[in-house]
């Protein structure tokens, strides 16, 4: 998993935020693209309503031209097929009014099937993305059934019947 992350992001009066973004693959693989922010589902909601004047977010990749709307909701572009060495360009821009109490906190994660993916951002400070860990389950993590019938997916037992 590949993320980029912004916390307590300043929008001045009326202008917004924008990244110019771009995911390259070192090898052909499925992704999984997805923008957040704060889910102000308790703020925005009531009397609190009223605080967002006119804040939004929205995310386009140039590949699908496919537009999310994540403080509302729509947070994942559907999978992407990318060949090796291939990049995708994206756009995010925010905007947060003022007043607005939601936390002015962005996002962008990447998932892949295969390896990380790198993001590029055109922006200033940190322009390369970080990567999580890949974790893999050591030979002796056991799963455990939670199936309590005495059956299993296929609708047998357990006793070789």
């Amino acid at each position: 998993m590949t993320y980029f992350a912004a916390f307590n992001v300043d929008t001045p009066g009326t202008e917004a935020r924008t990244e110019e973004i771009s995911f390259v693959s070192e090898v052909d693989q499925t992704v999984y693209i997805s923008a957040y922010t704060y889910d102000p589902q308790h703020i925005r909601n009531g009397d609190c309503g009223g605080t967002s004047g006119g804040s939004y977010m929205y995310f386009i990749d140039y590949k699908t031209n496919e537009w999310l709307y994540p403080m509302w909701g729509n947070n994942h572009v559907r999978p992407l097929e990318m060949a090796a060495g291939e990049e995708i360009s994206a756009k995010l821009e925010v905007y947060w009014a003022p007043g607005d109490l939601a936390a002015h906190d962005y996002s962008i994660v990447v998932q892949a099937e295969k390896s990380p993916v790198t993001i590029r951002r055109a922006a200033t400070e940190t322009p390369e993305s970080a990567h999580f860990p890949v974790y893999k389950l050591s030979a002796n993590v056991v799963t455990w059934d939670s199936n309590t019938d005495g059956t299993d997916e296929s609708g047998g037992n357990d006793e070789g019947d």
